[in-house]
């Protein structure tokens, strides 16, 4: 279900209105029906909610006294579907210390609101086993940050629809060539013999490639030169910023290839946290938290002049947790096909092609933005890790980070678009595309490489 298409009960504050901010945001993003609620009284108030229930909404959400009266609707009976509860006064006005059975429940409360304790929610999250979650964010009672966080948009969504991550995206025609491409290349791969002198050497010339460009559009400074001595052997003295992050990145290379071909192993949350630790140690963001997530709030953008644009602020850090895992929870449900004779009407395949997912996971990751640095370059060892256990190793053939680099106008917009939209069909072609053009030049060399073999040239699908 879009978020346009939800429609939202919104039931305001004592000193909120309709038109206040929570309201305003609501609108922008969802159908909803928000009363003037006469909050002299929860009975007065609850004649203006129970009319509005006629309306048939998705989801009631209950702001500090409306909280009060949702709390009163589902004790009454009037009310048995998803709610959200911001700061709800519930208890403090109603005498209610318990959630009855219903509907998925979410209870956003600041852990320094002086209004309403937060004690107050946790005690009806605790009376309740099932289908509630509780979410104590950094804020006072009025939570103006929940919306710019995400942390409103997240409730509503998980109060709505299934727990979990649950990417929308549309297989184009354009994806479609570039993923028949991409097979095409895998197989052919897989046949040819190479040389193992002449693979050893593309191997190590790739793989520094990709991991300089990786650290080149985070603003490594290192050159190619330097880069090719460095994973020969480091130096006897200190190491620059700069030959120390590539350096990890080797080592962060090296520590996934054992899983190259290991369909049944399951990534969890802690395989991110050490590729990460390994990734920064010693460098940027090592200093914070290296291999732990953030406990704090960021945002993402560029410097222009002397200000800077925010392109993204990524979730609450209380979220970041159960993000990642549901990111996890998604991956290994995908690798999962229906048989032939189990499909059905109602039966829901699972099966996401490797190269899609390991797409999708690349922006989740950077969209959930776990650690306070390193995002970037976790993201894209994620991918990496991704398709090597899933058979799409490439025989290390493939560099995908030199395409980032190059087209970094591109990558960051495709970003974007995701996003804002939360369609990811236009990153996966820019993915996609990237992917197809790596393994034409892959399988073009590999031709040249082998004996008895032709190349026959064919377009590619950016």
């Amino acid at each position: 279900m879009g978020e346009s298409l939800t429609r939202v009960l919104f039931l305001h504050g004592r000193e909120g209105s309709p038109q206040g901010k929570k309201g305003t945001w609501l609108r922008k993003h969802y159908d909803v029906v928000a009363p003037v609620l006469d909050t002299s009284s929860i009975q007065a108030a609850m004649e203006e909610a129970l009319a509005a229930l006629r309306s048939e909404p998705d989801v009631v959400v209950g702001s500090s006294f409306g909280g009060a009266v949702l709390l009163e609707l589902l004790h009454v009976g009037a009310w048995a579907g998803p709610c959200v509860f911001l700061a709800g006064a519930g208890p403090k006005l109603t005498g209610h210390r318990t959630l009855p059975p219903g509907g998925r429940a979410v209870l956003v409360h600041g852990l320094q609101d002086d209004v309403v304790p937060p004690e107050d929610s946790r005690a009806l999250a605790a009376s309740r086993a099932e289908d509630v979650r509780l979410v104590e964010v950094d804020d006072d009672h009025r939570l103006g940050g929940i919306l710019r966080s995400g942390v409103l948009r997240r409730a509503i969504a998980w109060a709505v629809e299934p727990a979990g991550f649950h990417p929308r995206f549309e297989i184009s025609p354009l994806l479609q060539r570039q993923l028949m491409a991409i097979d095409r290349t895998r197989g052919f791969l897989e046949a040819v013999r190479l040389r193992p002198d002449w693979a050893e050497e593309v191997r190590n010339r790739v793989r520094v490639g990709d991991a300089l460009s990786s650290l080149r559009i985070e603003g490594n400074s290192l050159t190619l030169a330097e880069a090719m001595v460095l994973a020969k052997g480091p130096p006897p003295g200190d190491l620059r910023d700069s030959e120390r992050e590539f350096l990890n990145y080797l080592e962060a290379f090296s520590a996934i290839d054992e899983l190259r071909g290991d369909r049944d192993y399951v990534v969890r949350a802690r395989d991110l946290r050490e590729i990460h630790g390994l990734l920064v140690r010693g460098v940027r963001g090592g200093h914070r938290y290296a291999g732990q997530y953030r406990r704090e709030s960021v945002q993402v953008g560029d410097r222009v002049g002397g200000d800077v644009v925010v392109h993204h602020s990524p979730p609450d850090q209380a979220d970041v947790p159960v993000l990642v895992d549901e990111l996890l929870g998604w991956i290994e449900r995908s690798k999962k096909k229906v048989r032939p004779q189990d499909r059905g009407p109602t039966v829901d395949d699972p099966y996401v092609h490797p190269v899609l997912l390991a797409g999708i996971a690349q922006h989740r990751l950077v969209w959930i933005h776990p650690f306070v640095d390193g995002n970037g370059r976790t993201a894209r060892m994620l991918t990496a890790m991704l398709l090597y256990v899933r058979g799409y190793d490439f025989k290390h053939l493939f560099d995908l980070s030199s395409w980032y680099d190059g087209n970094r106008d591109a990558y960051y917009g495709a970003l974007r678009v995701a996003d804002e939209t939360g369609d990811y069909t236009r990153w996966l072609e820019y993915f996609c595309g990237g992917f197809s053009n790596q393994m034409y030049r892959a399988r073009r060399d590999a031709a040249a490489a082998a004996e008895g073999v032709e190349f026959e040239p064919a377009e590619t699908e950016e």
